[in-house]
């Protein structure tokens, strides 16, 4: 289950193995600086994240299968009475971004 993106990708391109291993290591380091680790999950390292669930594939791959099934039960990608509205010929939105905290 999941997106493309969040499977981990082969690597690519003719770069020699220790040039290759030499990137991996430098990234290595990066993560182990921007993530801790807890039973094997990965989290945000920094102490004021307000994301406070795993930051890895498997907690991708749980929100993807939590938005197909809301939207499976839904029938819809939205659920508001908002749908005559909506198909009126004057109808206007204003699309509103809030973080919910």
């Amino acid at each position: 289950m999941g997106n493309a993106l969040t499977k981990r990708q082969g690597r690519k391109g003719n770069k020699s193995p220790i040039a290759a291993d030499v990137a991996d290591t430098t990234n290595l380091c990066k993560e182990d600086e921007d993530f801790r680790y807890d039973d094997g999950r990965k989290y945000n390292n920094a102490e004021n994240s307000k994301y406070l669930f795993p930051n890895d594939d498997e907690e991708c791959d749980r929100l993807h299968m939590q938005h197909f099934v809301l939207r499976y039960a839904w029938q819809s990608n939205f659920v508001s009475p908002v749908e005559l509205i909506l198909n009126s010929k004057d109808a206007k939105v204003l699309d509103v971004g809030y973080i919910l905290l």
